[in-house]
Parts: structure tokens; sequence; C-alpha cells
């Protein structure tokens, strides 16, 4: 009978240890390869070849260029992702100055109506002293 290992990192040596699966283990790890090999086949179906017509050689050419494939895809995706974050970064930069730009005339409208308000209250303030004393504002001028 033939065991199947897995390895596991041990801290205090900084190493990985072999270390054999538990008793059983090796079926499940068989069962998965069986189904990694089944996977294989039926990727080559969908591309449109025939496995079992294909010799090693060719099988292996096959994935070879499959994983190519899938480096240059991940490549262009990453350079995808990088200049999309680059565009995130200047949108930020874009929309925290026009936020500083509206609290800005946020700040002159505010201050102009603090200024109206004052104004109106000390208008207030002077009619109510009029009406007390009787005098008639229209008189003042």
């Amino acid at each position: 009978m033939w065991y199947v290992y897995f390895s596991l990192y041990c801290k205090e040596s900084n190493l990985l240890v072999p270390t054999p699966l538990p008793a059983g283990s090796n079926v499940v790890v068989l069962q998965r390869e069986e189904e990694e090999w089944q996977e294989l086949k039926d990727r080559f179906i969908k591309e449109g070849l025939e496995y079992d017509n294909l010799n090693t050689e060719k099988r292996l050419l096959h994935v070879w260029r499959w994983l190519v494939d899938a480096e240059s895809n991940l490549k262009s995706l990453r350079k995808t992702i990088d200049k999309l974050r680059e565009q995130q970064h200047e949108d930020l930069e874009e929309m925290e100055c026009y936020v500083g730009h509206i609290k800005e005339l946020a700040n002159k409208r505010a201050g102009k109506n603090i200024t109206k308000t004052v104004l109106l209250r000390i208008q207030r303030g002077l009619c109510k002293l009029l009406l007390r004393n009787r005098v008639d504002p229209r008189n003042l001028y």
C-alpha cells in the first residue's frame, strides 16, 4: 500500500514538513485526480478537440497554449485594473475639489444670510423701539 503525503508548515523550523494524510484520505485524493482528468477531457471537447485522438505531445501543446493565453489575459486584466484604479483616484480628486468649491459657495451664501438675518433683527428691534415710544417710522425720513 502506498501513502499520500501533503505538507504542513512548521513555524518553529520555518520548513514544510511532509505529513501523511489520515487513513482513507488517499481515496479522496484519487477521486479528485479523476475529476481533474475528466475536467481536462471536457475542456478539450469544449474547445472542439477530440481528446482520445490526440497524442500526449499534442495534448500538452494545447494545455500550454491555454496557459499562455490565460497568462496573457491575466496581464491584460491587471493593466485594466491599474488603469481603473488610476481613473478612480483622479475622479476622487476631482470630486474633492468640486465638494470644496461647493462648500466655499455655501459658506459665502451662509455669510450673506447671516448678515441679512442680523440686519433684519436690527430693523425689527428698531421698529419695536419706535412703536414703544409711539414714533411713526414714516416720519423719520
